[in-house]
């Protein structure tokens, strides 16, 4: 069990290495403001995390907000997002899954989620507690000196990976800080600090591929985004593990149910982890679009056909656009002495 203390301005200006554990420090507020004390706070303990103060505007222009300022320590702190005051009216369960997820797959370590436990009571955070860890609120009753952790009174109705609690938020009170007289918020994290560094990843080195590469015949595509990847099951149930998909991996879908992706037989994938993309040329023939020729030895043809002359040797890995379909063959923008050309699907895949 680790103690802390998370940190504003202008409240605690200056603030001292008090022997905290963990600091957390406000970072963010909204698309407007950011803390001009942050770097000096946050380097008051060695285990740190950054929070963005959510005052319910666009989803993600204040994750972008965020992202922007805590650019410089990611791989070296958690970050977080603070979900009380003004946010709550405006912001749904579902907002905060978005910025979570967006803010994950931005810095490759899983945000915490910070509310009272009133919020977490009345609200259905089912989508969002088997996802991301939590930092509860519930303040003690009068001025609290020195750290002084306590369980919480009540109970959590969602199932979490509870992080930490702030006990005393604004009425906690530490030797050493304005002679025992200046307000500090206290917590206690309930991780090691071997679980808390093992928790914060660095930014992946290469980003996901928007535009996945896909058969003709694949009608939906899912790629995974998680970057520990995402396990693969053996129903819709999402119940029994029965292997792991790689990131950036992608698979054609087969069906969805209730959010999940059938890959296989028997073989099912949650949604939420990655994303999917449609292959309209699959089902229509009049679409542009962009292909990749996959194959060496590939040449354009002047007639949608396997006895097509050859009309030019077409380069591998290179990316050609096409203005629509006759059969398996797509034809191609470009022409050859002004007349139509076209490539067969073996040797093209769809550019999503």
């Amino acid at each position: 069990m680790l103690n802390g203390v998370d940190l504003a301005s202008p409240y605690q200006t200056g603030f001292p290495n008090l022997g905290q554990d963990f600091v957390i420090v406000k970072f963010t507020e909204g698309t407007h403001y950011s803390n001009p004390d942050r770097e000096a706070q946050i380097a008051t303990a060695t285990l740190k995390a950054a929070y963005h103060f959510a005052t319910g505007m666009d989803v993600r222009a204040e994750a972008d907000y965020f992202l922007q300022v805590f650019k410089p320590y990611i791989g070296q702190a958690i970050p977080i997002l603070d979900y009380e005051a003004a946010a709550l009216n405006k912001w749904t369960p579902k907002d905060v899954e978005l910025w979570l997820s967006y803010v994950y797959q931005k810095t490759g370590t899983r945000p915490w989620l910070y509310m009272s436990l009133a919020t977490e009571n009345n609200q259905n955070w089912e989508q969002v507690s088997n996802q991301y860890p939590l930092w509860v609120a519930q303040y003690n009753v009068g001025l609290t000196k020195g750290f002084q952790p306590r369980p919480l009174y009540g109970k959590l109705v969602h199932k979490w990976n509870l992080a930490a609690f702030q006990y005393a938020g604004g009425n906690g009170r530490l030797a050493g800080w304005g002679n025992g007289t200046k307000a500090v918020d206290l917590d206690v994290c309930y991780w090691t600090k071997l679980q808390w560094k093992s928790w914060i990843c660095s930014k992946p080195d290469k980003d996901i591929s928007l535009h996945p590469v896909v058969r003709l015949n694949v009608k939906r595509v899912f790629v995974v985004t998680e970057s520990t990847g995402c396990d693969l099951y053996d129903s819709s149930d999402l119940t029994k593990v029965i292997g792991h998909l790689d990131c950036g991996t992608s698979f054609a879908v087969l069906e969805e149910q209730n959010g999940a992706l059938k890959l296989g037989k028997k073989q099912w994938a949650d949604g939420r982890m990655g994303y999917t993309k449609s292959n309209p040329l699959a089902t229509q023939t009049n679409l542009s679009g962009q292909v990749k020729i996959v194959l060496d030895n590939s040449f354009a043809v002047l007639s949608p056909t396997a006895a097509g002359s050859k009309a030019g040797k077409l380069v591998t890995n290179e990316l050609y656009d096409v203005v629509g379909r006759i059969n398996n063959y797509f034809e191609l923008k470009n022409k050859y002495e002004g007349k139509k050309i076209y490539v067969s699907s073996d040797n093209a895949y769809v550019v999503l």
